[in-house]
């Protein structure tokens, strides 16, 4: 069985595949992602499952919501003794744009306050990025990047997301579980999961 938790982006979720076939939570709210998770397993009869893989998105996304994610994958990796597999936002965004056959740095992320990530690929704008991201303090510098491209805005919020009109679209909520299973598990798993708050991190 394998395992596995989105609390960077909306819809947040978690899921499990048992025979192959995924079956998916999805949270009531993101203050609820720890308590419906536990909730989702138990149902599932927790004691009795042997999971083979756990893995997670690491952000950026809400504090509270990543050491939701940070303390469920923890305690599930000491008790089956697993590493943990994982992703960022952006790279889950970038495999999304390649699979549809669209520029992969065409994407904005959500940041506190009026902020958004870009890709680094624009990185003519400022030095301050890490992990492929450069925080861009407004949406109007946003807006002057992508003022003649198609954008995917998909992960930001609606507010955010209604100011940018030549948006990119993909149907990747159809099997979100299977495909965010389907990237994690190429990736190296590692001992800890490392959530990502934000780029750079805040401290």
């Amino acid at each position: 069985m394998k395992f596995i938790i989105n609390t960077s982006f909306d819809p947040q979720f978690c899921a499990l595949s048992i025979d192959n076939q995924w079956q998916t939570c999805f949270f009531s709210s993101k203050k609820k992602a720890g308590q419906e998770t536990w909730e989702f397993l138990r149902d599932k009869n927790l004691e009795k499952l042997k999971l083979s893989f756990i893995g997670g998105v690491t952000g950026p996304g809400g504090f509270s919501s990543l050491r939701a994610a940070s303390g469920i994958l923890e305690s599930l990796s000491l008790f089956y003794k697993l590493p943990i597999h994982q992703i960022s936002t952006g790279e889950i965004t970038q495999e999304l744009l390649i699979k549809n056959n669209h520029p992969k740095d065409n994407f904005i992320l959500n940041s506190f306050g009026s902020g958004v990530f870009v890709s680094e690929s624009f990185n003519n704008l400022n030095n301050n990025f890490t992990k492929n991201l450069i925080r861009l303090e407004n949406l109007d510098e946003a807006k002057l990047i992508f003022r003649e491209n198609l954008v995917f805005t998909d992960f930001l919020p609606e507010k955010k997301a209604q100011e940018f009109k030549n948006k990119i679209t993909i149907n990747w909520r159809e099997n979100l579980a299977e495909f965010l299973y389907e990237i994690l598990n190429k990736k190296t798993a590692q001992t800890n999961f490392l959530p990502n708050y934000e780029c750079p991190p805040v401290s």
